[in-house]
């Protein structure tokens, strides 16, 4: 029984087939046109932008926007099972799974708007549209700090007069069942969209075939909103839209914290997110002109249980963020330049609890409390002159940001108890600020150059800067639940950024390459540095750091180059090398004389970031059966990483990656109703040959899930 689900397959694919020989063909699912040559908006852009469609996305295994962008080549560094928090790096830049979004050198937008995440497990792709991966000066829209990319989710909207809509039920591995409802429709100036998802899943077995105790879910509900009214001038629009998020007890088994150095007991994990929107969009009638304005509120929150049978009796690890955002923006679309002029604001509300503790005398822990504030403020201005009937095009932009952070919990933090008193230095108790604030002007500029019509030639740079949030300086060791307190006296980050490469779109082949060098002053991390006086983990200023690489994507549908109409067969790959990711701390100081040897002084590699790490497969669709097939293979170089507070010395540091991961995605029309309706199986199975793998080089981390399958039926009318 053990290969049933494949024999199921295809049993029931040539029924699919013969059912109805005009079922609909699936949607194009490459990235980039299909014609030769380059919109508009893609001959102005000066960095290397990538936009997933929405049959990019249908079309994978991917559940979330971490398994997505995994499949799409990122380094993207998952949890075992959804209890846990998922990494991602992009260029060396990483949202980090201690962090929250105000910390994070990588910001995850809905609609263009943050959303208030950090942990990507938590962003759905349920109503997704298409996903946006934004750099150079379009990044200085939304933030200074994100020069590896910004991610943005656009979800869909309402269209067509009539009610459109799926209902999609399935099961699979591990006693995992999923049900789905999609609705969509427009009429009199109203437009509405609204998707729901439910999933619930057991314990997993790995790819030995054990099963792997405390590691499923109960359930989660996942729905989103987008509602509108456009004036009959088709001018302004009026929307509401609302993201919901909620995972109930995801489990985790026991584990190892690298971080803390110690084995962990098993515990569970209840998140919720949220995010609702109030927007405007204006045009004039010739849509030269346009402009938007929108105001969120946004809630972010967990809770972490180790031991549930004393919940009530103690406080647990908890962390809740709440946002107000407000966006507004203005742009101008012409014929020799472009423009755009916008404002944000966005204020995070940081509240944390804490588990027991016993060094520091409390049996019950810490309740929620609201630890920190941090304000965001920014003004952006950019440009584009377009020369040469658009073949020669020049961008530049301007973000000036101002932001404000301030302690809203004292006393708690270690430079108040004496604990690392000759760290602190004079900065001890009331000495040590508990308001800071940064301001910054940064600069972009890129150029394109289209010698021929499928080939652009690109370069950029950008100034990045990213002041440290209220986590980084003025977090606690003892009230918060973090292993490593923040450090009041931190500077902000700096980056010279720059970029070049090319893309060639050809009418059945395109392909991208790109250099990308970025040199950081004062980057902001939690590293384990042994310093003069005193031993443990905090966030900390590094003197500098470098990562560049490159980046090599492109593919190529043989059946068009073979001149065959009737499919596409597209092989594919997309590859990131990082060729240096060095960081220096503490100039000048020797940590190699220490008793316990440390990197403090020289420069050492950054563990955590992959060396390679990859996506190849093939693609096929018959245009007359409806027939999708995608294959997808993943890679994760080896990746370098350290275990414990005393562990600073590179040499002991181990390696884990150098695995490749198989996943499988077939979409097959079963029968052809009248009018638009028609009956779709779907089969998706993840770790096809069931590898044996973990993110991980301890001996006491769990094997991630071995070979599972989901089978699902859905109605589309």
């Amino acid at each position: 029984m053990r290969y049933g689900f494949f024999i199921s397959a295809l049993l029931l694919f040539p029924f699919g087939v013969i059912a109805d020989d005009e079922a609909h063909p699936l949607p194009e699912v490459v990235v980039t046109a299909v014609e030769e040559g380059f919109t508009p908006a893609e001959k102005v852009t000066s960095s290397h932008n990538i936009v997933y469609d929405e049959a990019a996305i249908e079309n994978s295994t991917a559940e979330t926007v971490s398994d997505f962008l995994q499949q799409m080549g990122f380094a993207v560094l998952p949890g075992a099972t959804p209890y846990e928090t998922t990494e991602i790096t992009i260029r060396g830049y990483d949202n980090g799974h201690h962090w929250n979004e105000s910390s994070s050198r990588i910001i995850f937008l809905i609609n263009g708007r943050r959303s208030g995440v950090n942990n990507i497990r938590q962003l759905a792709l349920n109503n997704v549209e298409r996903i946006e991966i934004i750099r150079g000066s379009e990044m200085l829209k939304y933030s200074a700090g994100s020069p590896g990319g910004i991610i943005n989710i656009v979800t869909k909207r309402g269209q067509g007069e009539a009610l459109s809509g799926s209902v999609e039920v399935g099961g699979g591995s591990f006693n995992s069942k999923k049900g789905q409802l999609a609705l969509n429709g427009a009429s009199s100036g109203f437009d509405y969209s609204f998707s729901y998802m439910y999933e619930t899943a057991g314990d997993y077995k790995d790819g030995k075939g054990n099963k792997v105790t405390n590691s499923g879910l109960n359930s989660i509900n996942a729905f989103n909103v987008n509602l509108g009214y456009t004036l009959p001038d088709n001018n302004h629009r009026f929307g509401v839209e609302y993201y919901y998020y909620d995972v109930d007890k995801a489990k985790r088994p026991q584990y190892w914290d690298e971080e803390d150095g110690v084995l962990q007991d098993p515990s569970y994990v209840d998140r919720k997110t949220y995010l609702m929107a109030l927007t405007y969009e204006g045009a004039t009638p010739d849509k030269r002109f346009k402009w938007n304005a929108s105001y969120s509120i946004s809630q972010d929150r967990y809770i972490s249980i180790s031991d549930p049978s004393r919940r009530h009796d103690q406080y647990w690890m908890g962390n809740k963020i709440e946002t107000d955002q407000f966006r507004a923006g203005l742009t101008y679309a012409g014929d020799l330049t472009d423009f755009f002029v916008g404002a944000d604001y966005i204020k995070y509300k940081t509240h944390n609890s804490g588990t027991p503790k016993a060094q520091f005398g409390w049996p019950i822990g810490y309740p929620l409390h609201l630890g920190h504030n941090t304000e965001i403020m920014g003004l952006s201005m950019l440009g584009t002159l377009k020369l040469l009937e658009n073949k020669l095009n020049l961008t530049g932009g301007l973000r000036w940001e101002y932001d404000r952070i301030k302690d809203k919990h004292t006393g708690d933090e270690p430079w108040w108890d004496g604990r690392k008193d000759p760290w602190y230095g004079e900065y001890t108790g009331e000495n040590m600020p508990t308001r800071r604030t940064f301001d910054y002007l940064s600069p972009s500029i890129g150029v394109t150059y289209l010698p021929m019509d499928w080939l652009k030639l690109r370069a950029n740079y950008v100034r990045g800067f990213r002041a440290p949030s209220g986590r980084q300086l003025f977090s606690s060791d003892e009230t918060e639940g973090y292993g490593a307190p923040g450090y009041p006296l931190l500077k902000a980050e700096k980056s010279d950024n720059y970029e070049a490469g090319f893309d060639i779109n050809a009418a059945y082949a395109d392909f991208s390459f790109t250099y990308f060098y970025s040199k950081f002053k004062n980057h902001i991390t939690i590293r384990g540095i042994q310093y003069p006086t005193g031993l443990g983990p905090s966030a900390q200023n590094a003197d500098e750091r470098i990562q560049s690489g490159f980046e090599i994507g492109g593919s190529i549908d043989l059946a068009r180059f073979a001149d065959v109409k009737t499919f596409e067969l597209r092989p594919y790959a997309s590859v990131t090398y990082m060729n240096k990711y060095d960081e220096l701390f503490m100039r000048g100081f020797d940590g190699t004389q220490l008793p316990v040897p440390s990197y403090a002084g020289q420069w050492a590699q950054i563990n955590g970031i992959p060396k390679q790490s990859a996506s190849y497969g093939v693609r096929f669709r018959h245009f007359g059966w409806g027939t999708h097939v995608n294959l997808n293979f993943f890679y994760v170089g080896k990746t370098w990483t350290g275990s414990g507070p005393g562990n600073y010395d590179p040499n002991l540091w181990l390696t884990y990656g150098k695995f490749t991961i198989a996943n499988l995605a077939i979409t097959q029309p079963l029968y052809k109703f009248s009018g638009d309706r028609d009956l779709v199986l779907k089969l998706r199975v993840n770790n096809l040959f069931d590898k044996k793998y973990k993110y991980s080089a301890n001996a006491a981390d769990v094997l991630f899930p071995g070979r599972n399958f989901y089978l699902g039926v859905s109605y589309n009318f």
